[in-house]
């Protein structure tokens, strides 16, 4: 349940619903556009962006950061959804399950 949750929270729950019924990885254009990923690079340039983003937080103030990590893991743990054990029983105790 917690990895659905997340999932909808970042892809939203048609996108979610459809990649896993449709059983499809999403492709960079669309988690770029979802905001799962913030830019895409080419693969020449990769490290080069790394090494200039890290620099750019880096110069930053650490406890602004820090605060700021902290308080949206905790937002983010608050919003997770638990339980679920009924849906993981039914799916691994299936017929379905064992024939895959």
């Amino acid at each position: 349940m917690e990895n659905y949750s997340r999932c909808v929270d970042l892809f939203g729950p048609s996108r979610v619903k459809e990649m896993i019924m449709r059983a499809r990885l999403i492709t960079a254009e669309e988690a770029h556009a979802a905001g799962f990923v913030h830019e895409i690079v080419p693969a020449n340039e990769i490290g080069a962006r790394v090494t200039a983003i890290a620099e750019e937080i880096a110069a930053h103030a650490p406890i602004t950061l820090r605060v700021t990590k902290e308080a949206v893991r905790r937002i983010q743990e608050r919003r997770r959804l638990e339980g679920g054990d009924d849906l993981i029983s039914l799916t691994y105790t299936s017929a379905d399950f064992r024939e895959a």
